[in-house]
Formats: C-alpha cells, structure tokens, sequence
C-alpha cells in the first residue's frame, strides 16, 4: 500500500522510499523516513496535493511522491 492510497485520517507507518536520492533526502529533512507514522489530513480536489501529518508537522505532498512512499497500516 502507498500513502496515496490512505483514507482520511488514517495512520501508518513508512516502509519504503522509492524515491531519488535527492527527493529522499529532502523527505529526511522534514522527517519523512522509513519508520515513522504518516497520517494522511486531508486531500485537495482533483486529490492533488495531499496534506500529511507527520511527527506532528503537517507537509503538503504531491500525488506522484506519495504513490512512491510505501506504507503499513497502523
């Protein structure tokens, strides 16, 4: 499953990236990495760009990063 493919207010935690090295390390600088829970807030119309919570910070994501990011259900 990917965090597109969360509900709303639904909680899980990150598997995977599978992301370039660059995007990786800027999901890291924001505190997206393999391990930590990810719950998705809201999605916009036409579901581009999703809302996120993540360690308590709230990140806009594109559709096409959050199809790369692999998740577990909570």
């Amino acid at each position: 499953m990917t965090a597109s493919e969360l509900k709303i207010n639904q909680r899980a935690i990150i598997s995977k990236l599978h992301l370039k090295l660059s995007d990786r390390r800027r999901c890291f600088n924001m505190g997206i990495y393999e391990g930590v829970s990810i719950t998705l807030i809201k999605k916009a119309p036409f579901k581009d760009p999703y809302l996120f919570s993540v360690n308590g910070n709230e990140i806009c994501m594109r559709q096409q990063d959050a199809k790369r990011i692999e998740v577990i259900l909570s």
